[in-house]
């Protein structure tokens, strides 16, 4: 909730660390499109990861570089 209040009030949240650290972000509606092609295949017992193309550097998301 920190980092929600944060920019709520209009603050830049908080970067943890110094930014390279790498996340696959991905949007919602192709989570949402993985999902329903899951549960209408016959497949069993399959794990699937859901995730963005590329790996981006936390600063870069927040738009800090």
């Amino acid at each position: 909730m920190e980092t929600y209040d944060r920019v709520r009030r209009g603050e830049r949240p908080v970067l943890p660390g110094d930014g390279s650290e790498t996340k696959h972000f991905v949007n919602v509606s192709d989570v949402a499109r993985a999902n329903l092609v899951a549960f209408e295949s016959a497949a069993t017992d399959v794990i699937v990861n859901v995730s963005g193309p590329e790996r981006t550097p936390l600063a870069d998301w927040y738009g800090w570089n």
